[in-house]
């Protein structure tokens, strides 16, 4: 009897057993975000081939056909793969119910702390990035962490204003400091004059106001 895999994670999976190749579909989003339709993996009966002899006199193999029955399949593919913490389970049919799809929404989301949380501790020990597991970037991703390691994360830098971390692609940060001209005057934040006066003080050249004010206390001197 044929077995329906539900996936509630826009996460595929292939698979190598030596009954056959088997691709658990993924779904469109994340279970509960707009647009979600869950991934639908229909298992089918198989058979394993075994050689169990060699025929004496003609040097064949002597094959036998064992009947797999698809639950098997489900089953070692849920439990042998992980794929029950991974957003993945059994349905009676190719519309599974929300009860069960919250029932493993649930699951996922411990799994994804518990990635989060072990990615926390490899980065506090070595800071590499090499060692963060994808399914831990998916978890920090999806749970919208802010978390040093992950790939969405945005580089930070000291705000020249107020000294507060901030992300490195801000135009103008919230305590009034320019981070990047060019934006914030393309975004209307300042005008063309101020934008000229800052890209002067950052060029080391003194603005003009500054410079005839300079120049009169010369000549009064």
């Amino acid at each position: 009897m044929r077995q329906v895999i539900v996936n509630i994670t826009p996460q595929e999976y292939f698979f190598q057993r030596t009954h056959g190749y088997y691709h658990i579909l993924p779904a469109t989003k994340h279970y509960g975000e707009p647009g979600f339709s869950p991934g639908i993996t229909i298992i089918e009966d198989s058979r394993n081939t075994y050689v169990t002899n060699v025929d004496s006199v003609t040097g064949n193999e002597i094959k036998v056909d064992v009947p797999l029955a698809a639950e098997k399949i489900a089953a070692d593919l849920l439990r042998n793969e992980d794929l029950e913490k991974m957003g993945c389970f059994v349905s009676e049919s190719t519309k599974p119910s929300d009860r069960d799809m919250q029932g493993a929404y649930k699951t996922l989301l411990q799994t994804y702390r518990e990635a989060v949380a072990e990615a926390n501790m490899e980065w506090q020990r070595t800071h590499r990035y090499e060692f963060i597991s994808d399914l831990a970037r998916r978890g920090a991703r999806h749970m919208g962490m802010d978390v040093e390691w992950s790939d969405d994360v945005k580089p930070k830098i000291d705000c020249p204003g107020c000294g507060e971390r901030i992300p490195a692609t801000v135009a103008r940060h919230t305590c009034g400091a320019i981070i990047d001209i060019d934006r914030a005057e393309s975004a209307g934040m300042i005008d063309g004059e101020e934008a000229k006066r800052l890209r002067k003080l950052r060029s080391g050249k003194k603005p003009k106001v500054e410079e005839e004010e300079k120049e009169k206390e010369a000549v009064q001197a």
